[in-house]
């Protein structure tokens, strides 16, 4: 195949100004995040419900809680 050739040593390989290689294809707004995560809360929160369409977003990290809860320190003592 022509993408396989190889290229002797020393010279540059350039690669062709295609658009779809340089835009940010997989960019997800605030927005869309902030309602994927409300909807999939609710429907976590059913049982009657369940979620059947497969996501690539990471979904361990759209409800990944502190793994230790943060200590007051003020709370324990003052700040002096």
């Amino acid at each position: 195949a022509l993408y396989q050739e190889s290229l002797p040593s020393g010279t540059q390989a350039r690669v062709a100004p295609n658009r779809q290689w340089f835009n940010n294809s997989r960019v997800v707004t605030q927005n869309a995040l902030q309602k994927f995560q409300e909807a999939l809360s609710k429907t976590m929160a059913d049982p009657y419900q369940v979620v059947m369409k497969q996501t690539q977003l990471p979904v361990t990290l759209l409800n990944e809680k502190a793994k230790q809860k943060r200590v007051h320190i003020l709370d324990v003592e003052p700040f002096e």
